[in-house]
């Protein structure tokens, strides 16, 4: 049932809820500790700190939120001068400290942490991986990228991984489901634990192919591999072997070998790609797509992309959601119509205006 519910909906429902009864906190008093447990669990971590202020009761039943995320930005700003940025960093490094040492929840759902220059904290970040693999984490996401980073640029250098995934933890994951590492390394041979793992993100460093293939090999379960702002120089061939499992496959603005694109997934349900147009060849077999998007609004030139576009097309063409940007539609104009004749289903493609500073008006 909880499939159907519109989550950031009830995060605010709740917290208007508890908020507006404040005054009246004998009502929630009376509820049984475990219902007040469950409303918590629905909270994101930063709804649930919220309702500490209401009363001691309410303190206690926040430190077994289900739900930890700290991120070193809601802190640290970075506008102000190198000691107070200093300051402000000891006192997220404190919270941190705090909420593990105080909380009380056996199990975690989801524990998330954004911490630039790791490299100096290497002791609490052992400390916070240790805890919530002991708390049979089941979404787990470390980001150690740089506070600058740009998001949009596809020109970028090589990201070297700023911290390594600690090398005693790859024994004891047996519940995780989801694992997001963005400047964060791992050794793909130990990765053969990780039996419930269905979703797996990585961005800002290298991934080898190697590496990519040993995860679909040792993963079982795994149904969903997203890069953003990964590189490497091998080339990206998802085709040598047929790869069922896999639902949704997306490459955010990386810089992998393309010249010979293939994916042989049959049961893949989305596909999104924005990147440039780096590609000698392109295979894909994908015949139950659902929803595709092709971004290539990076491109700075049209010219002699026409067949490598109908054949990328033509591969997702099953797909009954296709969004596609201005750099589609101009190269190839007519592509919106071949897809409705090359299928009999209904095929919609989403289009977004967007105006740029410059005058010029994108469909995208």
């Amino acid at each position: 049932m909880h499939s159907y519910l519109h989550f950031p909906l009830i995060h605010t429902l709740i917290i208007s809820i508890i908020l507006a009864m404040e005054a009246s906190l004998n009502c929630f008093n009376a509820f049984p500790f475990e219902l007040l447990l469950t409303i918590v669990s629905f909270l994101p971590f930063k709804e649930a700190v919220r309702t500490s202020v209401l009363s001691k009761q309410w303190l206690n039943i926040c430190k077994f939120t289900p739900n930890l995320e700290f991120n070193e930005l809601f802190f640290v700003e970075a506008s102000q001068h190198v000691e107070t940025r200093e300051s402000q960093r000891r006192a997220f490094l404190e919270f941190v400290k705090f909420w593990i040492e105080n909380h009380k929840g056996r199990e975690l759902n989801k524990f998330s942490l954004r911490l630039p220059m790791p490299e100096k904290v290497t002791e609490v970040i052992h400390g916070c991986i240790a805890f919530a693999t002991q708390r049979k984490v089941k979404e787990l996401e470390l980001d150690f990228a740089d506070l600058n980073r740009n998001e949009n640029n596809v020109y970028f250098d090589d990201y070297e991984a700023k911290f390594d995934f600690p090398a005693q933890f790859y024994k004891h994951n047996y519940s995780l489901q989801s694992l997001k590492l963005y400047s964060c390394s791992f050794l793909e041979a130990e990765m053969i634990n990780f039996h419930a793992l269905k979703d797996i993100s990585l961005g800002w460093m290298e991934v080898r192919f190697t590496a990519i293939k040993a995860l679909l090999s040792n993963c079982e379960r795994l149904e969903s591999l997203c890069f953003k702002k990964c590189w490497s120089s091998n080339s990206f061939n998802l085709g040598e072997e047929e790869h069922a499992g896999l639902r949704k496959l997306v490459l955010d603005k990386c810089r992998f070998e393309f010249a010979h694109f293939k994916v042989n997934a049959p049961n893949l349900k989305v596909f999104k790609f924005c990147g440039l147009m780096n590609f000698l060849t392109i295979e894909i077999n994908t015949p139950l797509m659902e929803e595709a998007e092709l971004d290539f609004s990076l491109e700075y030139g049209f010219e002699g992309h026409g067949q490598l576009l109908y054949n990328l097309v033509e591969g997702v063409s099953t797909a009954r959601v296709l969004t596609v940007c201005s750099f589609v539609l101009q190269v190839y104009i007519c592509v919106c119509i071949y897809i409705y004749f090359f299928q009999n289903s209904l095929v919609i493609v989403v289009i977004r205006i967007e105006i740029w500073n410059y005058g010029m008006i994108y469909l995208d």
